[in-house]
């Protein structure tokens, strides 16, 4: 299995690093919002996977894994080759997200997800 080639977009800003494919998910998706995506799991390889994780906020919190950027970093090219690997052969399942409302004054809640 060939994965389609990607390209940078070379627009200034943060843009810079998206890819085309994915740039352009995010635009049908922001345009037609009930519409289902068919076979995302081609765009996510490693190289997506490594991208995503130089963008990520190191310093967030754990996820409902319970697993920290730091153990994660620990051993991040096995980790991102194992998650490749789930993804590729569609054996990746998300963990659960509870959501809970927080009090936010005058009677308004907004939502929290917790573990």
């Amino acid at each position: 299995m060939q994965l389609a080639k990607e390209t940078s977009t070379g627009h200034v800003g943060s843009e810079l690093s998206m890819r085309t494919s994915l740039q352009g998910i995010e635009q049908k998706a922001s345009r037609l919002k009930k519409y289902r995506f068919q076979n995302l799991y081609r765009l996510l390889n490693y190289n997506a996977l490594a991208e995503a994780w130089r963008n990520n906020n190191k310093k967030a919190a754990a996820g409902v894994d319970k697993i920290t950027a730091k153990e994660f970093a620990g051993d991040l090219e096995r980790n991102l080759a194992d998650l490749a690997m789930q993804l590729v052969k569609k054996r990746y399942r998300a963990k659960l997200v509870r959501r809970v409302d927080i009090p936010k004054g005058e009677g308004k809640t907004r939502p929290l997800n917790r573990q």
